[in-house]
């Protein structure tokens, strides 16, 4: 029996974003889903260094995880919360994609720092994105654009 890979989503529930359309791509693409939701007051903690607002199930999913896909919103780019469990996820081996999960917003910093690959959650390149066959950058309209230089390298 083939082992199906594991993807932990992470999202703010405060953005009113469905969650439900990301899950069931990555599910069709043959990953265990485990959705993770990170309150506003929590990645503003998180933001702030208060790591233990991280929850047990955020901390579960991150370590099992192999690829972490994060939903880009407004909040999520703002609050810093976001980048924090990011920062802590990076040390996991896990493939790390952010996916705009609509309107504008600005990619939380350790998404450009650790990364794989940014693209709208309901692109043509999603696929390659989260099975890692290339590092493929877009803005929240789709347009691709260039990647930003890694500026951590993740640990081996």
């Amino acid at each position: 029996m083939v082992e199906r890979k594991k993807a932990c989503v992470i999202y703010v529930p405060e953005d009113n974003i469905d969650p439900a359309p990301v899950i069931e791509r990555l599910g069709r693409e043959g990953f265990d889903v485990h959705p993770v939701a990170v309150s506003a007051a929590a990645a503003a903690a998180i933001k702030a260094g208060n790591n233990d607002d991280v929850s047990a199930e955020a901390k579960s999913c991150l370590a099992d995880a192999d690829v972490i896909v994060v939903l880009i919103t407004q909040s999520a780019g703002a609050s810093g919360g976001i980048g924090g469990i990011l920062t802590a996820a990076q040390n996991q081996r896990s493939r790390i994609v952010g996916a705009w999960g609509g309107g504008t917003a600005i990619a939380p910093k350790a998404i450009t720092d650790y990364g794989d690959a940014l693209v709208r959650s309901d692109s043509d390149s999603f696929r390659d994105a989260v099975c890692g066959r290339r590092r493929i950058w877009e803005a929240p309209s789709g347009e691709k654009v260039r990647a930003p230089k890694k500026k951590h390298q993740k640990c081996q």
